[in-house]
């Protein structure tokens, strides 16, 4: 899941205080270990910008990008994004994995 994806459809839908909430009930799953933020060094931006240029058609925004290096790392098919349209273009990086899935709407 993309945390900034979350908080965007959280605001936009629900408003500013239950975005809060939402962020601090994950902070606080992120603290007692149920859920973990991912990280990006260099190596996934690369992979992130050959995803973007694979997809040059989709145009592609760099959230989107990521959310497909995250989700091979993760060797998983969810996709958590309002973006329907462009993840429904893109297949998944990791090998066996024929379509995204996306969340929440895809489950």
């Amino acid at each position: 899941m993309i945390v900034t994806e979350l908080d965007h459809l959280v605001h936009r839908d629900l408003g500013f205080p239950a975005t809060m909430q939402v962020r601090e009930a994950l902070n606080s799953r992120m603290a007692d270990g149920q859920c973990r933020l991912a990280d990006l060094k260099p190596a996934g931006l690369r992979a992130a910008h050959a995803v973007r240029h694979t997809y040059a058609g989709l145009r592609l925004d760099l959230a989107d990008a990521v959310g497909v290096v995250l989700a091979d790392r993760c060797r998983t098919d969810r996709i958590f994004t309002p973006d329907q349209r462009d993840f429904r273009a893109i297949t998944p990086l990791t090998p066996g994995l024929t379509a995204v899935r996306i969340l929440p709407v895809g489950g």
